[in-house]
């Protein structure tokens, strides 16, 4: 089946994964260089600010796509069991005996929305991935914005879910150690769409130049 032959290649997706996120990454800071010029100390401190923010970005979202490939699909197929050899499997079975127990119960509504993640919202990832590399933030606004509204409301309905249900998170400071990059991820992605990525300190980024 697809599932077994994804499973047995997934060894090798850590490795696959990580060479592309070093990739992005060398892309990103070579396309700063490029494109941002210091003007004194000012121009120096934007500078730095802006490639941390990129570089988050850029972490979070290869972060998200490797929970993607790997425990989401591999819970979206089966139930998670001891075991499993599929990469952070028993680390994430590790984790929800401590902090989630109502995913690795995997009710019905859990499973549909973790396969909707593990499958739909992976495209968006990516192309947040590269808005952050290439700084098409204005390009992209107007799709990325409604995905973000999309991702937000699916977040609040699972904790609601999660807090509501008869086994809430026993540990909270593992429970949102888990899950704060994902509002984190929101808050930083938004406010990059809503300046259309440009650096503003009493400057203005325009077409590569800090005037």
């Amino acid at each position: 089946s697809p599932f077994v032959v994804w499973h047995a290649r997934d060894a090798d997706v850590g490795n696959f994964l990580h060479a592309h996120a070093q990739t992005a990454l060398t892309a990103l800071i070579r396309r700063a260089e490029q494109t941002f010029e210091h003007n004194g100390a000012p121009g120096a401190e934007l500078f730095k600010v802006h490639m941390i923010r990129n570089v988050l970005i850029v972490l979070l979202m290869a972060y998200f796509m490797t929970m993607n490939m790997t425990v989401e699909r591999a819970y979206c197929a089966a139930p998670l069991a001891r075991g499993d050899t599929g990469f952070l499997i028993s680390e994430t079975i590790d984790f929800c005996e401590k902090a989630n127990p109502l995913f690795l119960a995997r009710p019905c509504w859990m499973q549909i929305a973790t396969c909707m993640s593990a499958y739909g919202m992976f495209p968006f990832y990516a192309l947040i991935a590269i808005a952050a590399i290439t700084d098409a933030w204005a390009s992209l606004r107007f799709l990325l914005l409604p995905f973000l509204g999309a991702k937000l409301n699916a977040i609040l309905f699972y904790h609601l879910m999660e807090f509501t249900s008869d086994t809430p998170p026993p540990n909270l400071v593992l429970y949102f150690g888990v899950e704060a990059p994902y509002l984190l991820s929101i808050g930083l992605v938004f406010s990059k769409l809503v300046s259309g990525g440009k650096a503003k300190a009493n400057h203005t980024w325009k077409r590569g130049k800090l005037n």
